[in-house]
């Protein structure tokens, strides 16, 4: 049951996160969600301490209960009920989170076609997805970048798309987050404002949207990026092939570049071309750690800098060679930069499991985001 919730409860704390930082139209309603789940935290934490307190007591009680015929496996059946009560509340609550996921996919997109001030690797696939697909003359083509969340593939989408080749040799470039379900209205609005960098006419009427983005793009080179693409059983054939169909009066060396978890993608897109990613080099994975603990500047204490790099590079061998967890962990441990806090970080037995370093770092937010939750009362 415990292990149940944590696998339920883990993914609530991230789309509180991710509620809070975004935006804060639906404050008040996150604050009350926040009041129960804590209460009904408390309250599980009290009963599963009450039940740990009684074990510790059953030994010596043991003679005493059989004289008195009282029923021992009642007894215990009894408290073990007001745990499992206690628990499915919580977890009840816990699902309430999903209000706020249901909220979050209203809200507009996040990725941009800008990419981080630093890079750490991923040279070979910026090249390799220029050189080979993109500035080829073979014909119309797609490329897919796959891999897992948070690997890097916006990243390495966004080397490409800024990259000063791929700007000569496309007349125009677009850049679309997809993200959850493809909506063919939104996404071609989407479209028309980032090849004009203007926004796009108020229309109503998609036939004339798709015909706004066809004027613009006729008979001319045009790369265009889907980043973030949700590939599963929900997605909808129909509604890809209408958005990507105005694309077809474009220059035949158009390219396409999608970025996605799966390979198991639209037919709209058939990408002839895919590159999976692969995990960064050790050292350009210990130089992302490094940046997001320390950033731009060392301290000033020669002794602790060092010693601090060497627990680190420790650390970096227990986060799975993941990029998004070199940050959140790198991230979180920038805030206290001390011997003792980095050298606890490296004794957690569980830091390489990216549920319980998800915790973790949520434990370890930033004071403002911390008090929303530790205020409520």
């Amino acid at each position: 049951m415990l292990r149940d919730l944590e696998t339920t409860i883990l993914p609530q704390f991230q789309l509180m996160i991710e509620a809070v930082e975004k935006s804060c139209e639906h404050r008040r309603e996150l604050e009350l969600w926040l009041k129960k789940l804590k209460d009904a935290l408390y309250e599980a934490a009290d009963m599963v301490d009450l039940y740990d307190r009684q074990l510790h007591k059953e030994k010596p009680m043991k003679k005493l209960v059989r004289k008195l015929n009282i029923g021992m496996s009642h007894l215990a059946l009894q408290k073990s009920n007001k745990i499992r009560r206690s628990l499915n509340k919580f977890e009840k609550i816990a699902f309430e989170g999903n209000t706020f996921h249901e909220l979050s996919n209203r809200r507009p997109n996040m990725t941009t076609s800008i990419p981080p001030q630093r890079v750490f690797g991923r040279d070979d696939e910026r090249e390799e997805i220029i050189n080979k697909y993109l500035l080829s003359k073979r014909g119309f083509s797609a490329v897919a970048i796959v891999g897992i969340a948070g690997a890097g593939k916006t990243t390495v989408a966004q080397l490409v798309y800024n990259d000063e080749r791929v700007v000569e040799h496309f007349d125009v470039r677009i850049w679309v987050c997809v993200s959850r379900e493809v909506d063919v209205f939104k996404h071609t609005r989407e479209m028309i404002e980032s090849a004009s960098k203007k926004e796009c006419p108020l229309l109503e009427n998609l036939d004339a949207l798709q015909g706004v983005l066809m004027k613009m793009i006729r008979s001319k080179k045009v790369l265009v990026v889907f980043d973030d693409v949700s590939c599963d059983e929900s997605m909808n054939e129909t509604e890809w092939e209408q958005l990507v169909a105005p694309l077809a009066v474009g220059d035949n060396e158009s390219k396409m570049l999608v970025t996605t978890r799966t390979e198991n993608m639209p037919m709209a897109l058939c990408p002839k071309n895919i590159m999976r990613l692969k995990d960064l080099r050790e050292d350009e994975f210990i130089s992302l750690f490094m940046h997001h603990a320390f950033g731009e500047t060392k301290l000033n204490d020669s002794y602790q800098q060092e010693e601090l790099e060497k627990i680190g590079k420790q650390i970096v061998q227990k986060l799975g060679k993941s990029p998004f967890m070199a940050k959140a962990v790198g991230g979180q441990l920038s805030k206290r930069r001390e011997v003792g806090a980095w050298r606890a970080a490296l004794e957690r037995e569980d830091l390489n499991d990216t549920a319980q370093a998800l915790l973790w770092s949520y434990q370890r937010l930033d004071t403002a985001l911390l008090l929303l939750f530790q205020s409520i009362s």
